[in-house]
This record gives structure tokens, sequence and C-alpha cells, in this order.
């Protein structure tokens, strides 16, 4: 764009990703200038977050900035290709890392010059509070530090201040000004002198009814040197279009409040007497076509089995049901160092249809194992984009055999289902404890013998403590 309106830090706190769950009725399918110097045309997924951009620039330059996105949707680089010399280039490169939450955590751009090696050019680093506000930032480059930046926020949750350093000064400071509506209504900018802060630019927004962006107007030294007005089809709601989200504000909208579906933008600029206008945006749109899409889940996040060290072989049930639209296609395999030790005993490939459900059996396939701990993993491979792998962890207890004798006290069944027995002349009382040291089930004797029932409990290895005259005695039990 010829004016870049809000810096990359503010994306982060105004600009936000569509979500991959909104039925769309349209999409921005191209932007350009009527001056026909500029012009954007966007690419989507079947969910309608941005595949990649065909830009001709205000410079003269064709590019394709091309989108990938974690398992997430959180977008974790952009790779940009330029047209020079009548070729196609790859020219930069902007990772980006995210927290569990979304939060954008590093950014890195790299850059190629005349077909060389990429270099790394900076790096920033974002800080956010519980809140998941961005509170701080940094930026890295070559010589060490080089710019960082505190916002703070109003009580509504909204940026109210960002100050900024340049090698460790002052450099500048923008305060943020809402409605009571909590629409942004002012953004001043100011720069250090050197001994206090002096003003640099105003930026004012104007809405209408509906909330709609009308204008934007950019003042400097209390003059308006540039002004954008906005125009609006009021029969199509903005939620139900998807916009184009790209981090590095190639004409993102992501930042302006819409209502309904904007159709121009109209840029003036100053001749030094007044106001001219200069050129518009026009925004065209498609009509989204829906795709119906899968949702697949288990009913299970793990699998446990649990024996002695002979024991017949064991099967677990794992549900997977499709909540979604679409037909949903599955595969499964068992992935791991012990993955020879089970085996996927139903189908292990299936269509699911809406609304339905699919069990896949898996099973142990030895019979003697020594007393340990196997684990494995079931991969689950699936069609539907927002959960294209699921993976349960497997884990194969065996432990101790049929009865266990500790002095004079028998212990048995064990492993065991509904109860246990535990006899002996002097047992005054037992306790039985989880793996985190819970007591979760403590009973008295009657004449030295104890029938514990654990058909409550769920399957696990817990410890049995027998309480015999001035001893205690341990042992480990199955619940199965």
């Amino acid at each position: 764009m010829k004016r870049l309106i809000l810096i990359l830090a503010l994306c982060l706190i105004f600009g936000k990703v569509q979500s991959q769950e909104t039925n769309y009725d349209y999409y921005l399918s191209h932007v350009e200038s009527s001056d026909g110097i500029e012009s954007y045309d966007y690419y989507f997924l079947d969910n309608y977050l941005m595949d990649w951009s065909y830009s001709l620039t205000s410079t003269g330059a064709l590019r394709i900035d091309s989108l990938r996105y974690d398992e997430d949707w959180n977008v974790i680089k952009v790779i940009t290709y330029q047209q020079l010399y009548g070729e196609w280039r790859y020219v930069s490169f902007i990772d980006y890392t995210f927290d569990e939450n979304g939060n954008m955590l590093t950014r890195k751009n790299y850059n190629s010059f005349d077909n060389g090696p990429f270099e790394l050019g900076g790096t920033y680093y974002y800080v956010y509070d519980d809140d998941n506000h961005l509170v701080s930032w940094e930026l890295y480059m070559g010589s060490g530090l080089v710019q960082t930046a505190e916002l703070t926020y109003n009580a509504a949750g909204l940026v109210q201040q960002e100050i900024g350093t340049q090698y460790g000064n002052n450099s500048w400071k923008i305060e943020y000004f809402y409605n009571s509506d909590n629409y942004i209504t002012q953004r001043n900018e100011f720069q250090w002198s050197g001994s206090s802060w002096t003003s640099y630019s105003i930026t004012n927004y104007e809405y209408d009814s509906d909330w709609n962006c009308t204008s934007i107007a950019f003042s400097m030294s209390g003059i308006v040197v540039e002004y954008h007005e906005f125009e609006y089809n009021n029969s199509v709601l903005s939620e139900k279009i998807a916009y184009p989200y790209n981090p590095e504000n190639k004409y993102d909208l992501s930042y302006l409040n819409k209502t309904h579906q904007l159709t121009k933008e109209l840029i003036y600029g100053s001749n030094g007497g007044g106001m001219i206008h200069g050129y518009d945006y026009l925004l065209e749109y498609e009509e989204a076509v829906y795709v119906e899409r899968p949702s697949i889940s288990v009913d299970k996040e793990e699998i446990n089995f649990i024996s002695n060290t002979t024991t017949p072989l064991l099967e677990e049930n794992i549900t997977l049901s499709n909540s979604g639209s679409g037909e949903g296609i599955i595969s499964a395999t068992v992935t791991g160092n012990n993955a020879a030790m089970f085996a996927i005993t139903s189908a292990a490939t299936a269509t699911i249809l809406p609304e339905e459900t699919f069990t896949l059996t898996v099973s142990t396939t030895v019979t003697e194992l020594p007393i340990g701990i196997y684990t494995a993993s079931l991969e689950i491979t699936t069609n539907d984009i927002n959960n294209p792998t699921i993976i349960i962890p497997i884990r194969y207890d065996v432990e101790v055999d049929g009865i266990a004798t500790i002095g004079d006290v028998k212990i048995y069944p064990n492993p065991t289902s509904n109860v246990i027995f535990i006899e002996g002349n002097n047992v005054d009382y037992v306790e039985l404890y989880d793996v985190n040291g819970k007591c979760v089930v403590k009973q008295q004797s009657d004449s030295g013998n104890v029938e514990l029932d654990v058909s409550h409990l769920k399957k696990a290895v817990y410890s049995l403590r027998v309480y015999s005259c001035d001893e205690v005695f341990s042992s480990p039990v199955i619940i199965k």
C-alpha cells in the first residue's frame, strides 16, 4: 500500500485471524487501486484462511506471498517471491512461533540478495500477561538490541499506551482513545525531542450508526495530510465475509472495524492548501462455496492394559465420532519401539459418515512378558483439517501374579476388577493409595480378614497397605 497504517506490533493488538469454523457467504478476492498502480489477488484454502496472494505493489514490483500454518492454524511462515529481471525469485521468508494460546512469541525475517544465501534480518520477541495482552516486545538485529516497547491497557482490556525506545533511548509514544462502546476514536503519536515528548501525528476515526468505520484522518502539526473514507454494502454482514489475513499487513483489513461489507476505500491527500481526491481502492468479492467438512473426535485420551506376567490377550475399543457435516476418512496404525506388542484387530481404515461412529479395536499380541511397563502409540490420520493427526498413548503394565503373600497375609486376586481379599490372623485395617499418594479406600478388618470393594475405582496400579499389629506391609495391586 502507499501508506502503512499500523505497525506490526499493533497488528498483534487489533488484528485477529478469522475462525476457520465460520461458514462464509463471500470472500474478498481482488483489490485494485483506481489509478492502476496497485492490485492484490487473494487465494484461500477451503477453510477460507488465506493460502497465497499475487500483488502489483506501488513500486511496480510483482510479488507472491505464500502462507504456511501450524496445526492450530497460526501463520508460522510467510514466503515471498518477487519478479526480478524477468524471472521469479525466492527473495525472503518470515518465521513465526506461537504459544498454546495462539499468541505470537517470535518473528524472524530472512532475506536473499542477488540469489545469495538467506540472511537473518531481525528478530522480534513478544511478551504477554495472564490475560493474553501483548505487554512488551523487543527487536534484535546483528548489532544486538535495537528497539523495545512496552504497552499498557485500560480497564476494558484495550491498549492505552505504547512507549518505544531505540538503542536504549526514548524514541516514540503512542496513545489510544476510545468511545463508551470501546471503539477506537483517536491515535496520537509522539516523538522524543531529547528532553520531552512532542506531537508527531494524530489519527482520528469516525463511525456510522452501525459502527462501520467511515473515515480515518491523519494529521501532522494540526493539518490533515491524508484522509481515508470507507463505503459499505449494508445488505451483507462483515462476519459472513472471509477477509485475507497476512501478518505482514499487505492490505490487511483486520484492524478496521466494519459491521458490513466494505466495498471501497477512497484516498485523499494534501496539496498544501486543501485535500484532493487521489485514488480509490476497489474491493471485489466472490461467493463462498460451502465445503462440507468432517469433525473427528475420540472417546479416549489413552489406552491402558494391565495384566500379570501370564495373561490372555487383552483388547481395548476406541470410538471415533464424526460430528461434522462431511464424510470422515480415518486410517490407524501402531507406532513406537514396542509396536509389535500391539495390533489393530478391527479394520484399520474406515469412512465415517456425519453423525456416525466407528469402533477401532487395539489388542495385545503377547501372553507372557516380564514385569515392566511397555509403551507405544496409536496414530490415527484423518481428513479433518482441524484434527489431521490423533495420537493416543498406549501403556501396558505387567505386574505381579495371582496371589501375593506378605508374612502370614495373603492378598488376592491380583489383578482384580471387583474385590480384593486380604486374609491374615492379625490384620487390623487396610488402606489403598493411588499413584498420587491419595488414600482412596480404608477398611477395618473382620476377624483378621478384609473384603475390599474396588469396583468403583478406575483401572490403574495402586498401593495396598496392610496394618497388622505394629507392622505395615505394602503390596502393589492392579485394578483392571
